[in-house]
Parts: structure tokens; sequence; C-alpha cells
């Protein structure tokens, strides 16, 4: 309520201030002229003190004292001052509301609901991907529903990538156990047997010649083991690791895993008849996080969609001109017109394709004439992005050719 008062009072202090204004222009003096529409102001006789009441809303113009957009309502009165101006007698008020999503304003008690400024369909206002997680085409502007629908879809590709990663003991050569799962499996191997037990190393020693040394066929052990800087053939040098060492019923082939004190991985190393050392390879989340996004980013590569041009040569025109590419897929599309042979038997240019569309190497095709009926033309693209055909004397060609290529870019 007292916001309502102090609005009352700045009303009649500004009415207040106008009849002050009045008093000082006219000597109290004012001559009514009846009541006209706003539109037929300016042809009245504008003679100081002249008053007229206003029948419609309207909106100051630069011949009122108070210049240009004030808006007033209907039955406000307004009279020519004696320095040449339109004075209104009445406060500036509100004379009608609407809300973003209508088109007319309304007056009286009015009431603003949700569908008024456009919030009846969520999923219809506007977004901002700043992540670039739409494929748009051209003009074509994000709203609210698709990016929750490309959120969900990334969330969901996220899900299906984790779940290769294994936190259980299962027999499935596509899954990855976790650090977790190892050290579960380690632990168990620890209750049951001795003290592991620890090999040093110094510099110079070969840490997986040392790791089986002294083992035989079809054994295991455990045991904890330092690797200074300068030791050969190990995972990371100056860190303890756990190993499990492992051989075969065949003497060449062994497998060791090896999990790193105080951080959440674990190395593994394979001996086979084909090779003596296949190579350390780490499980690592960081790593397999970090891979999971690079294939996400891959994918989302291939599956990007562009467009673009075909730049005719000079005297040809294109009637259709249709250029597409979806990952590393190019597909193309025009009817040319217009251009002229000016020699035969010869390859002559139509046009050519933009950097980022051109095949990684030169092919030919078939083209067709655009005749009644078809006839065939010999077409090739180059890897330069130039389109050509072979005009031959002996088989005269109009100048409508259809030209549809599919090609790989890089």
């Amino acid at each position: 309520m007292s916001r309502v008062y102090s609005s009352m009072g700045e009303n009649t202090v500004e009415i207040s201030e106008k009849f002050d204004k009045l008093s000082q222009d006219l000597n109290g003096v004012l001559i009514p002229g009846g009541s006209i529409p706003f539109a037929e102001l300016q042809n009245q006789e504008k003679r100081m003190g002249y008053t007229y009441n206003i029948t419609d809303s309207f909106v100051t113009d630069d011949t009122f004292r108070e210049g240009i957009g004030h808006r007033y309502g209907a039955g406000a009165n307004v009279y020519w001052t004696k320095d040449g101006k339109w004075d209104v007698l009445a406060p500036v008020m509100v004379t009608g509301v609407k809300g973003e999503a209508e088109e007319e304003f309304r007056v009286g008690e009015v009431s603003i609901s949700k569908e008024n400024i456009g919030l009846d369909d969520a999923s219809k206002l506007p977004a901002v991907d700043t992540q670039g997680l739409l494929s748009l085409l051209d003009g074509e502007s994000p709203t609210t529903q698709k990016l929750l629908d490309a959120i969900a879809d990334r969330v969901a590709t996220k899900l299906v990538e984790r779940s290769q990663i294994s936190n259980v003991d299962v027999d499935d050569i596509n899954k990855v156990p976790t650090s977790a799962l190892f050290h579960q499996i380690f632990k168990m191997f620890v209750k049951d047997t001795e003290d592991p037990g620890r090999i040093n190393l110094k510099a110079g020693d070969d840490f997986l010649e040392r790791c089986f040394e002294g083992m035989g066929r079809n054994e295991w052990r455990f045991f904890n083991i330092y690797a200074p800087s300068g030791v050969q053939n190990v995972p990371t040098n100056s860190e303890n690791y756990y190993c499990i060492a492992m051989t075969h019923a065949q003497s060449s082939f062994r497998r060791i895993f090896c999990m790193e004190f105080g951080r959440n991985r674990v190395w593994s190393n394979l001996m086979t008849n084909a090779a003596p050392w296949s190579g350390w390879i780490v499980c690592d989340p960081a790593s397999l996080q970090s891979q999971i996004t690079a294939n996400a980013n891959a994918i989302s590569t291939l599956n990007s969609k562009t467009t673009g041009k075909i730049t005719m040569a000079d005297g040809w025109k294109a009637t259709t001109n249709h250029l597409y590419k979806i990952g590393h897929v190019v597909e193309f599309y025009f009817v040319s017109q217009e251009g002229a042979f000016a020699n035969q038997n010869q390859w002559v240019a139509l046009g050519t394709l933009p950097t980022g569309y051109r095949p990684l190497f030169t092919y030919d095709m078939l083209a067709l004439d655009n005749k009644n009926p078809y006839e065939p033309v010999q077409c090739k693209v180059g890897s330069n992005g130039e389109i050509s055909v072979y005009y031959l004397t002996s088989k005269p060609m109009s100048n409508a050719l259809r030209i549809h290529g599919i090609h790989i870019t890089s």
C-alpha cells in the first residue's frame, strides 16, 4: 500500500507542477476548444490558452513541451503555451500492457499468464549451446528441448563407454579391471600366503628379468619391488610396486601385473612366442577417461554435417548447386547451364569444389547430358577440386549437364 500512496503522491506533485506552469503561461486563462482525436490536433488553431480534450490515447511528438515519446490515455487535455508548444494537463500514465507473446496492448484490470509471455511451452524457449553439442542446419536456432536431448544423448554415450570398466571379477576379454578390483585380488593372495618379500634393484638391472628370476614353469609369485633411476624395462623409474608374476607350461609365455604405490593405476606386460615382451600397458582411470573423451570427440566429428557451394567456372551457371559433407564423406550435385564449349576434343572445367570438400585423389565418373533422352558424358573430379567434362567433336553436348558425385576427403 505504501507504494500506492507514494505513486499517488508523485502524480499529485506532477499535476501541481503543471498547474503552476500553466498559471505562469496563461495567467490562469484557458480557452476550451472542444473534444477531438489526436490526429486532428495539429490542424487546430494554435493560440495561447487554446485547450482541447483528446478523445483517444496518444504519444507526444516534437510539438510538445516535454518532447517525443510520452504516452497518455484518452481524455487528456492539452493547451497551447506562450513558448509555442503543446502541454498536457495530466501526468504520464500506463495506457496498456501486453506480454511478449501478445500482439495487442490491453487496458483495464489485466492478468498476465505464462501463455501471454511465451512460457506455456518451455521446450520452445531459445537456448545457448556453449559446448557445441548440437549439429544445426543453416539458420536453425537452438532450443531448450534440443539442447536437453543432446545432453541426454551425450550422458547415455558416456554410460555405455564406462560400462566397459569392471569393478567385479568377470570372464570377459572386453572388460577392463579397475585398480580397486586388482587390489582386492592382490589382498586375497597376501591373506593366504606368507610375506611376499621385497626385491631391491639398482641402476642397470633389468626389471623384468629380476621379477622372474628363479621361476620355473606353471608358477606364480607376488612381491614388492623398488625400481630406482637407471633400471631397465620398468614401467616408471623411482617407484614402489606390488607385483604378481606368472609363468606358463610353455617357458616362453609369461605375464606380470604391477600396481604402483600411491597411484590409482596398474601396469601389465606379456611375453609370448611371437614377441619376447609386448610392452607395458597401463590401466589408469584418468587415461581411460581421456581416451573415452577422445573417442566421443572423434565420433562427433564423424557425425558432423557441413554444407558448401561449388564455384562455377567463368561463363557457367548452376540451376541447382548442392554440396554436403558428413564426417569425411562428400556428396555434390549440380545442373549446369549457359556455358559454352569453345574447343573440342578436350577437357572443359565446369566448376571447383572448395577446400575441405575435395577428394583425396583424382577420379573419373559419368555425368548426364540433360537431353531427351539423357546421354552419358565422361567426367572427372580432380584432387584440386576441379570438376571437368570431356567434349568430343564426334558427340556434341548441350550446355545443360547433370553432375552427381560422392567421394572421401581428408
